[in-house]
């Protein structure tokens, strides 16, 4: 009996012991999350202010100048964090779609741009387009692109799509020149899945879009272990009076 006394005695330090670091390693993680998420939010805060400070350039240059810094950019170990964290959460919303999208935690608007800084450690540039009316009576082009950049110091991608709508106040409809595309930035190692665009009608509306699954990741031993993954849509419509919206979905 008192054997068995020591034996129990002894699971019990261990498992203890197990139990207290597994509690400590959760409480480490924790901690470096939520400073990486105050490093993000420094960094976003950074960026708001270097693009104030350079009027005279334009937004997408002023962005690529500070993220070519490298001590502008978040510390990879942060932004593996950023991304893990965005990605338990968003799993955590998986029973409405509409709730399931990145978190903007950080948003900048001027009359000219916006740009939104997504929970993942990804941020957007959209520079507002003018809306044109063309020489055509009833027609307008319309468009909606952005530029996308990693917080960790990367130009990854521009999406585009664009098209010229009929309209005559009773509904819109395709006029002509539709155009959708990606493009990856400089030294970008995402590719892209699922790409499809294409236009609708959209009760007395009419919609273009374009959407795909953007990623990156590595192979091992022939097997792709996928690292980050964004699925995105952009979308522009004209209504039946002519006037031209975007919309966007990144999850």
């Amino acid at each position: 009996m008192k054997f068995k006394r020591i034996v129990f005695s002894l699971l019990f330090i261990v498992f203890s012991f197990i139990g207290v670091n597994a509690i400590n390693i959760n409480s480490s993680i924790n901690l470096k999350t939520e400073m990486a998420k105050q490093e993000y939010i420094d960094f976003a805060e950074a960026i708001i202010q270097s693009v104030e400070l350079s009027a005279n350039v334009s937004v997408i240059d002023s962005v690529n100048e500070f993220i070519n810094i490298e001590s502008n950019k978040i510390k990879g170990e942060s932004y593996v964090l950023l991304n893990e964290s965005s990605r338990l959460n968003r799993e955590l919303k998986t029973s409405n779609i509409s709730k399931n999208e990145n978190v903007v935690i950080k948003r900048y608007t001027t009359k000219d741009f916006s740009i939104e800084f997504y929970d993942n450690g990804i941020f957007s540039v959209e520079v507002y387009p003018t809306q044109i009316s063309l020489l055509a009576s009833g027609t307008v082009f319309g468009s909606a692109t952005k530029e996308y950049f990693s917080a960790a110091g990367v130009n990854i991608f521009t999406i585009s799509v664009s098209s010229t709508f009929s309209y005559n106040g009773t509904k819109a409809s395709y006029y002509s020149g539709f155009d959708a595309y990606y493009t990856r930035g400089f030294l970008s190692i995402w590719q892209v899945s699922n790409w499809v665009s294409g236009k609708e009608a959209v009760g007395y509306s009419y919609s273009a879009y374009a959407k795909g699954n953007f990623h990156f990741g590595l192979e091992v031993n022939g097997v792709g272990i996928v690292i980050q993954d964004f699925y995105i849509k952009h979308t522009v419509t004209c209504s039946k009076d002519g006037v031209i919206s975007r919309s966007y979905v990144q999850n």
